[in-house]
């Protein structure tokens, strides 16, 4: 399990860092700093799952360690507030499609090529869609919201896609990248374990000249992938993968570069 790498985990749920959630090994604690509200939880109420999806008091939570938690599932109260939520949503999904303003895209102008891509009938799982991850508002500060009509970038060779290659080429420096692994869909779990994910990424550094492996879990959060130099240029080859239980495509669903 992914804690057993961390002392702990820290997130946040809202866009003002007022509600804060601690994880250890042992306990949930959640802070409201704005109403100075403090509760602890039993950790058991945070766990990993068969299917690769941390669980948050029984619902699906992706999180980045340190910095916000993206809630791809939302509970409202009444129906007219999920009506109204999802309206929203798919507004906002066809404005960024519209003015290609995907995050990565808006803030380095980043260019994604890869070696393959896989299609199936008119569905093409282009590499374009590793910056479609999340929907603005995305600054820096911002919580991102998470784009409901995502699919991930698959490679489209015979067999487990080793040695096939993404490419990142940004404008901007960056100085890290968050890799989220595998096929992500939160109405559609079972996708994950299904299809192959990277085990290992042997990652070449255009500008720099370097070259590293990086190992990334078999489960669902957002991988932090520290730079040793700021480039624009990344070649990310596959270099082991984790099989899928019934596909051998092996999928990514994110790269967005940082500057941080």
């Amino acid at each position: 399990m992914y804690l057993s790498a961390q002392e702990n985990i820290v997130f946040y749920t809202d866009n003002f860092g007022c509600h804060k959630y601690t994880i250890t090994k042992d306990k949930i604690i959640f802070e409201d700093e704005d109403r100075e509200i403090s509760k602890e939880y039993d950790g058991n109420e945070f766990k990993l799952a068969e299917n690769g999806f941390y669980y948050l008091f029984g619902k699906i939570v992706i999180f980045q360690n340190n910095g916000f938690c993206y809630h791809p599932l939302i509970d409202f109260d009444n129906e007219e507030d999920t009506i109204s939520h999802k309206a929203f949503i798919e507004e906002l999904q066809k404005y960024t499609e519209e003015h290609n303003s995907f995050f990565p895209f808006k803030v380095f102008k980043t260019k994604y090529t890869a070696s393959s891509e896989l299609k199936e009938g008119k569905i093409v799982y282009s590499v374009n869609n590793l910056g479609t991850l999340f929907l603005p508002p995305d600054s820096k500060e911002g919580e991102t919201v998470w784009n409901p009509g995502h699919k991930p970038w698959v490679e489209g060779k015979t067999g487990y896609g080793e040695n096939e290659f993404v490419q990142i080429k940004t404008e901007k420096s960056f100085k890290s990248l968050e890799i989220l692994n595998g096929y992500v869909d939160p109405n559609r779990t079972d996708l994950y374990k299904k299809n192959s994910r990277v085990k290992t990424f042997t990652i070449k550094d255009v500008d720099n000249n370097l070259e590293f492996d990086v190992h990334l879990d078999d489960c669902v959060y957002l991988n932090r992938i520290d730079l040793k130099q700021p480039t624009t240029n990344l070649i990310l080859y596959i270099k082991e993968v984790y099989k899928g239980d019934k596909w051998d495509d092996t999928c990514i669903s994110g790269i967005i570069p940082l500057l941080r």
